[in-house]
């Protein structure tokens, strides 16, 4: 990019290697942001699960109560430690609002960068990507490491993030240290904050973080 330094924005499971090279690479970037962050996973995954099931006896799902009883709560010895993503999207804790999967990949669609290549590797992705870092990542807390950071840090979650819980990125952030940080809650939003409140996402980074890369480009 011509640049001495950039800026990292990621999201999610990206968060984890993210928020790494921030560690490990300061002198390379003028801030980190990270959305959705991932912390210590089997506390959020222990998390999520209970909101998960609270839910859905307060709705009175039977299908979810029964599955999620049979799944029981994470550690579990013979099966995933995640909350079944589809349950986290049908009771609120991936989208909020009307945001779901399907709208997500229809909008998509409809841009002028994406085409149907991009929804195939899409689909296609999990099974590249989950049999070599699932287990690492369901195994991920970021606690034990230094929370010294020599980069602004910046940490943005959506109120209603049952995912990758915002309670959990919440208290990483409050014993974080940093040149410079802040925790951002987006009211309207899950676990997708760029595509279910994308002004209000692209009004901060413009407001925010671009101007940090405009005084430290170098180049």
């Amino acid at each position: 990019f011509g640049r001495d330094r950039v800026g990292i924005l990621a999201h999610s499971w990206g968060t984890v290697p993210g928020i790494l090279y921030a560690e490990r690479q300061p002198q390379k970037l003028y801030a980190y942001v990270g959305v959705g962050q991932v912390a210590d996973v089997p506390e959020s995954e222990k998390r999520s699960y209970d909101w998960a099931l609270r839910q859905a006896k307060a709705r009175h799902v039977a299908k979810a109560i029964s599955e999620l009883e049979k799944l029981g709560p994470p550690p579990r010895a013979s099966a995933p430690v995640f909350t079944p993503r589809d349950w986290m999207e049908r009771l609120g804790g991936s989208f909020h609002g009307d945001m779901g999967y399907m709208t997500l990949v229809v909008r998509s669609l409809g841009q002028p960068e994406t085409n149907w290549r991009d929804l195939v590797a899409f689909q296609s992705s999990p099974a590249y990507s989950n049999p070599m870092l699932m287990t690492e990542f369901s195994n991920f807390v970021i606690d034990d490491r230094p929370h010294t950071y020599a980069v602004p840090i910046f940490l943005l979650s959506g109120r209603y993030d049952r995912q990758s819980e915002a309670s959990v990125a919440h208290g990483f952030f409050n014993r974080i240290v940093a040149p410079r940080k802040a925790f951002v809650w987006f009211e309207n939003s899950a676990h997708n904050p760029p595509f279910e409140e994308p002004k209000a996402f692209v009004d901060w980074l413009s407001n925010i973080v671009a101007p940090l890369g405009e005084r430290g480009h170098g180049g």
